[in-house]
């Protein structure tokens, strides 16, 4: 929700937003700053690397030339409490939010992840966006650059303009980690409208854990895994379970399984996710798990290795571990090979408890540590007991 990014670019270097979008159009190019709870990022694409300069440059006067002006600020902030005001009761925004705010027990960072602010964007002001803008970006950022055609001088030239404007500052104070819960706490949202419920239980990852994918994939991974079996043929409440992954920081995600029931089958279905995460735990997985993971991960891998946006990811991510820069060395089907060191690591891979968090429509069916109508009101979860 980031408001900074959009002010910026509303009126940079003597032109209006709408003269840059056809600027960049022309020059096949995009260029856009992007903060998130891991850091601030400026990224420049271009189908041909002569249109990075262009990029490059819209970025340098988004970052010193921005106009600030009060009538753009207003506008974004009406525009963005618009877009929350649609989406307010959508359950499965509500379900994102809710496993975040336990995750993060209340931190206000967690705004960050889910896309929402926990109090309105009405007091944002033009000087927090220049203090936002002075404390995201320094003079030696830390830079990475992909694609097919680009050469290293052609990025360089495009990194040196995007930071041209920009003096001698120094490296910006680093954030406090997260202190993310793992226990069994359980909230649960009522959505009068909602037709179904919707049931997830959530939990903080590394995500270079080899042992953690093939545990997952045994869980939710194809249409024989552990909990579609589970939750369709044994207990007929769903036809499947949904993986999701959720950044939190360079080597911390949040993993959430996912089912959408019936209403009266909600707490159930909560109890059986908990179950067979604590069974694979306990068991580990078994040789075909393990080889059925390891061919529907090695196409994938091959794919995203080839693709420059998740290289320029994965370095990054690399880098802010403190890792050797080297994006093939996180290819985790190489290491699906020896059962029993897998299943060895998973217990240390699963937490032993997860988070929970139902969103339904009767509230007569469920139970939870915690009741609300939006996460951001639920009140007893925020901290472990």
């Amino acid at each position: 929700f980031a408001i900074g990014p959009r002010l910026i670019f509303e009126e940079a270097g003597g032109r209006r937003l709408d003269e840059i979008n056809e600027d960049m159009a022309d020059a096949g190019a995009n260029a856009l700053v992007l903060t998130t709870i891991q850091g601030t990022y400026a990224i420049l694409q271009a189908q041909d690397p002569k249109g990075l300069i262009p990029a490059a440059e819209v970025i340098n006067d988004a970052l010193t030339g921005a106009a600030l002006r009060e009538d753009d600020l207003d506008w974004v902030k009406r525009t963005i409490e618009d877009g929350l005001a649609e989406t307010e009761g959508d359950p499965g925004a509500l379900l994102d939010r809710a496993l975040t705010v336990l995750l993060a027990q209340g931190d206000r960072r967690a705004a960050a992840i889910t896309n929402r602010p926990f109090e309105t964007v009405a007091a944002v002001t033009t000087d927090d966006v220049r203090e936002w803008v002075a404390a995201s970006f320094d003079a030696t950022p830390l830079a990475v650059a992909a694609g097919s055609s680009l050469s290293p001088q052609e990025a360089g030239a495009a990194i040196d303009a995007a930071l041209a404007g920009l003096g001698t500052r120094s490296d910006p104070a680093a954030l406090d980690p997260l202190d993310l819960r793992t226990d069994a706490v359980t909230a649960v949202i009522n959505v009068p409208e909602a037709e179904t419920a919707l049931v997830a239980v959530a939990f903080p990852a590394s995500p270079t854990d080899t042992a953690l994918t093939v545990a997952l994939d045994a869980l939710a991974g194809s249409d024989e895994a552990r909990l579609v079996e589970r939750l369709r043929e044994t207990d007929g409440t769903t036809y499947g379970v949904s993986l999701n992954y959720t950044p939190l920081t360079a080597d911390l995600m949040s993993v959430a399984l996912i089912a959408s029931v019936p209403p009266e089958r909600a707490q159930a279905t909560l109890a059986a996710l908990r179950e067979e995460i604590a069974a694979i735990r306990k068991n580990g997985v078994t040789e075909a798990e393990l080889a059925g993971a390891r061919e529907r991960l090695a196409p994938q891998e091959d794919a995203f290795l080839r693709d420059p946006d998740t290289l320029v990811g994965l370095v990054l991510d690399q880098a802010a571990r403190g890792d050797e820069i080297d994006p093939e060395a996180l290819r985790e089907a190489d290491d699906m090979v020896e059962l029993g060191k897998i299943n060895e690591a998973i217990p240390a891979s699963l937490p032993p408890n997860v988070v929970g968090a139902i969103v339904t429509p009767r509230l007569d069916w469920t139970s939870g540590d915690c009741t609300g109508r939006t996460p951001e009101t639920l009140t007893g979860c925020e901290t472990v007991d």
